[in-house]
């Protein structure tokens, strides 16, 4: 994992559920770059992005994968 995914995915694991625009914010890159992020980590089941929402919720894979200390997707 590339380590602005693996910043993103620790940036959602610290709150309930992180809007990707107030992620852009809090790591000063374009909104639409952080919802490609989040898309991708989405796509391999770190996180679930929340339609209704539009945050990111990290998931038990994607916690377990920052527990572990894993370095591969």
């Amino acid at each position: 994992m590339l380590s602005l995914a693996r910043e993103t995915l620790i940036n959602i694991s610290e709150k309930e559920v992180v809007h990707y625009t107030h992620l852009a914010e809090i790591m000063k890159i374009n909104p639409h770059y952080a919802y490609l992020i989040c898309s991708s980590l989405s796509k391999d089941e770190y996180i679930v992005i929340i339609d209704d929402v539009g945050g990111c919720k990290i998931t038990p894979k994607g916690r377990t994968f920052l527990n572990g200390n894993n370095t591969r997707t």
